[in-house]
C-alpha cells in the first residue's frame, strides 16, 4: 500500500479525529520488515505509563498491541524474534509524544 492509502483507509479513529500513522522500519538481514503504528491515545498510554520504567519490555508490548496496525505490518515476525524487537523498542516508546508546557507560580 502506498502512503496515502494508508492514510485513508487507517488514518482516523473511531471518532473520525485524523491520527498520527508512524511507519517504524527494521532489517532482519534479508529483508525490510515495516510495523505501522497509530499516535497513541492518552487513554492507551495510561495503563502503561506504570510499568514503562520497571517493565520496558512489556510495556512496549502492549503499546504494540494496542496501537499497531496489523493488517498490513509484519507485526507478527518482529513480535517473534527477540533481536527486532529489541531494536524496534526505542521507536515504539518514542511514539509517547510529549508537549512543552511552562508552569508559573503566581
Amino acid at each position: 500500500m502506498t502512503p496515502e492509502e494508508i492514510k485513508a483507509k487507517y488514518g482516523k479513529d473511531e471518532t473520525g479525529k485524523e491520527v498520527v500513522i508512524t511507519k517504524i522500519s527494521v532489517n532482519n538481514g534479508t529483508k525490510d520488515l515495516n510495523l505501522y503504528v497509530k499516535q497513541p491515545t492518552r487513554y492507551q498510554i495510561s495503563p502503561i505509563i506504570g510499568i514503562i520504567i520497571s517493565d520496558m519490555v512489556g510495556a512496549t508490548e502492549r503499546l504494540l498491541s494496542e496501537c499497531c496496525i496489523v493488517e498490513i505490518s509484519d507485526f507478527a515476525e518482529i513480535m517473534s524474534d527477540d533481536s527486532l524487537f529489541m531494536a524496534i523498542m526505542p521507536e515504539v516508546v518514542s511514539l509517547i509524544e510529549q508537549k512543552k508546557s511552562i508552569s508559573t507560580k503566581l
